[in-house]
């Protein structure tokens, strides 16, 4: 990076992270984001308008901003990467989901009927809540492992809500904190059987 896309960098990092503004990310990149998002779109062969390039800009800017910037504050590491390849991670992601479900829409035999919009992260408490629960007694063990979840070291809760709340894929999460998909993988399912083992203790002793 040259000196000023450095400054430029450092500034927007002390917007979101210090005042929870987003507006110097949106003036500095917004156009860097657009370019991303149309050029996956120009990849895939979609045909697209302007208006798709828009929104999912906007779906950009609506996940950094989650839960107070997390994402930026939680994985981003100035010193081993640039906030535009962040940046380029998270437009392609949200692009390739978007182009995923057009894709789906245009060739509905090739969609697998598990593969649905239901949160992942439900059913790791499959075998937990069997149909014979009440409503109370489901929402009441969703509820508790949603508060679990919340209790997670800031890392692992990040990791786990983007692959099983934000039913990213696991590519993106790999480049995203740069780790192998073994390590991430491994990484998930000591979480998982934490969490698991939490639901145990609560619900079946």
């Amino acid at each position: 990076m040259s000196d000023q896309q450095k400054k430029i960098q450092r500034e927007v990092l002390d917007a979101i992270i210090n005042k929870g503004d987003l507006r110097p990310l949106i003036k500095n990149y917004g156009n860097f984001i657009r370019y991303a998002i149309r050029k996956k779109f120009m990849k895939s062969f979609i045909a697209f308008a302007e208006m798709d390039i828009e929104d999912i800009e906007q779906e950009v800017y609506i996940f950094i901003s989650k839960n107070d910037f997390r994402i930026i504050k939680e994985l981003f590491d100035p010193d081993k990467s640039s906030l535009r390849f962040f940046l380029n991670l998270i437009a392609e992601q949200k692009a390739f989901a978007e182009i995923r479900k057009i894709k789906d829409a245009l060739y509905p035999s090739h969609r697998k009927i598990v593969d649905s919009i239901d949160d992942e992260s439900k059913q790791i408490v499959f075998d937990e809540i069997y149909l014979e629960d009440s409503r109370f007694e489901a929402r009441e063990k969703i509820a508790f492992l949603d508060s679990a979840v919340n209790d997670l070291d800031a890392y692992n809760r990040i990791i786990f809500e983007l692959k099983y709340y934000d039913n990213v894929d696991m590519k993106f999460i790999v480049q995203l904190v740069n780790k192998s998909k073994k390590a991430i993988e491994s990484l998930l399912f000591r979480i998982k059987d934490e969490l698991k083992k939490q639901m145990d203790k609560k619900f079946n002793e």
